[in-house]
C-alpha cells in the first residue's frame, strides 16, 4: 500500500478525488475532540463560579481541587 502525505490527501479531496473523504469530514474528526474538551472545561467553569451558584462553596472548593490535581499529573 502506497503511503501519501496529508497535503496530497487534502489536495486530492479538494479536487474531488476518489478517496471518499472530504476536507470537511477530516476537519470534523480533527476539531470535534478539541471542542468536547473545551465544552467540558466551560461547564466546569460555570459550575465553579459563584455567579451561577449551582454548587455550594464547599462543592466549588472540591471542584477546584479536582481541577488542580488533574492539571498537575
Amino acid at each position: 500500500m502506497m503511503e501519501r502525505s496529508l497535503l496530497e490527501v487534502l489536495a486530492t479531496a479538494a479536487q474531488g478525488g476518489t478517496e471518499g473523504t472530504s476536507v470537511l469530514s477530516m476537519l470534523k474528526y480533527a476539531v470535534l475532540p478539541i471542542a468536547k474538551v473545551f465544552t467540558v472545561c466551560f461547564m466546569g467553569f460555570l459550575m465553579a463560579s459563584k455567579y451561577v451558584n449551582i454548587l455550594q462553596p464547599n462543592g466549588r472548593k472540591l471542584l477546584n481541587g479536582v481541577s488542580f490535581v488533574s492539571c498537575n499529573n
